[in-house]
């Protein structure tokens, strides 16, 4: 089974930690498979550096961290309390997954971006007016699952979102 977890280095009574994914046999300070971090806990505060992306492929391969460990991917928000592996949403990416299999036009499908701040997002959603009955659905029911799912991506960051869906304007 492969652990990821810390790994002393440094001088006698001036510890230094790799994060290493390594075979569970192996000896603390021996073998390993890959670095994934560095931890110094005699800095104020700790001084902490991972490589999020090769922790979290790792966790997909089925490594557990040690309970150290998992206590400062947390603290770093790579995962959460509950282990589950924590991803970055690109709200654009989502909203055109969401809205373009729905349109008969994608190429006139328009994201446009009009957030104040990170924590308030703003997206206005412009579409052919042939495809506005597709997105938006009988009596709004589309638009407002669409919705719901980006309420639910921005609340799990923590932000607001708002999307507005309206016609392209013609030239």
């Amino acid at each position: 089974m492969v652990k990821i977890r810390l790994q002393r280095f440094g001088a006698h009574k001036a510890p230094k930690y790799r994060i290493v994914a390594a075979d569970s046999r192996s000896p603390r300070d021996g073998k390993f498979l890959e670095i994934l971090g560095t931890y110094n806990p005699l800095t104020d505060p700790a001084t902490v550096t991972l490589d999020a992306e090769k922790i979290q492929a790792w966790i997909n391969k089925g490594a557990q961290p040690t309970v150290t460990v998992k206590n400062i991917l947390i603290a770093n928000k790579v995962i959460t309390k509950y282990g589950m592996v924590t991803t970055v949403i690109k709200f654009e990416e989502l909203i055109k997954s969401l809205i373009l299999p729905l349109v008969a036009y994608p190429n006139d499908v328009e994201i446009i971006d009009k957030s104040a701040d990170e924590d308030n997002l703003e997206y206005q959603v412009n579409v052919n007016p042939n495809d506005l009955g597709r997105v938006i659905g009988k009596g709004g029911t589309l638009a407002r699952a669409i919705r719901t799912v980006l309420y639910a991506g921005a609340s799990k960051e923590g932000k607001k979102i708002h999307l507005d869906i309206d016609s392209k304007k013609s030239n």
